[in-house]
């Protein structure tokens, strides 16, 4: 028993504790954005990296997870931890992070934090004890999503709200002309939502399309329920109801 208690030890300690690396360039968050947007994520999207974490974190990978970290987060605005295959970790795990987190701090670096409730709570509860300030999203979408939104304000490559949207940021509408789109803008009225209201839902009927002028919506499955899954974001320029 002790001699294969070393044997699983060894074998845990070979493991790399970062699953795979990806960058903004490689993933990206599920939000309909306008065709500006798009294309300036195409620019600096290499600024977000990802970490999948491997499903083992425990303290004998808590000194490789940080050498790894650090060293592959140098080139990065915006570091996002997915934790989403992780069961359990242990205090040494959350003590690093801790650690990591100041220095991200003073680096300039955000890092966040996705699906760390995935496997349950007690993954969650331990890190929020330990990172009381950090920041915690549901799942990768989102942190994604928050990610691209402050890097395209960072860079100054995001439409101001208080501009209006044109038409061409509308993929279905490109190539219109002008006298078109002119007769377009015309036929079209404005609508305001409150907070939280549903702008259209399935098995409604589909007579008519929304272009988001000013705000940020969401792609809900099951959106009555309290298990509600988010599936995508809409912001300005993104046509709703197509």
């Amino acid at each position: 028993g002790f001699f294969l208690g070393l044997l699983l030890h060894a074998q845990r300690n070979t493991r790399v504790p970062v699953h795979r690396v990806m960058t903004g360039m490689q993933i990206s968050s599920n939000c309909s954005r306008s065709r500006q947007e798009t294309l300036a994520l195409q620019k600096v999207g290499a600024k977000i990296k990802v970490f999948e974490l491997d499903s083992h974190q425990y303290f004998g990978s808590a000194d490789v997870l940080n050498d790894c970290l650090r060293t592959r987060m140098l080139d990065c605005n915006f570091a996002i931890l997915d934790w989403t295959y992780v069961h359990n970790i242990d205090t040494s795990i959350a003590l690093m992070l801790a650690r990591l987190e100041k220095w991200a701090c003073t680096t300039g670096i955000s890092l966040l934090h996705a699906g760390s409730e995935e496997q349950g709570p007690a993954l969650r509860a331990l890190l929020s004890q330990y990172l009381p300030s950090a920041q915690f999203f549901q799942d990768l979408d989102r942190a994604l999503e928050t990610a691209e939104n402050s890097l395209l304000e960072n860079e100054a490559l995001i439409t101001a709200c208080s501009q209006d949207v044109e038409l061409d940021d509308a993929g279905l509408l490109r190539g219109l002309s002008s006298q078109e789109r002119l007769e377009l803008k015309l036929r079209m009225t404005s609508i305001i939502f409150e907070s939280g209201e549903v702008l259209i839902e399935k098995g409604e009927p589909s007579d008519f399309i929304l272009l988001i002028h000013e705000g940020v919506g969401s792609v809900v499955l099951n959106g009555r329920s309290p298990h509600a899954k988010r599936l995508a974001g809409v912001r300005s320029g993104a046509l709703v109801g197509e």
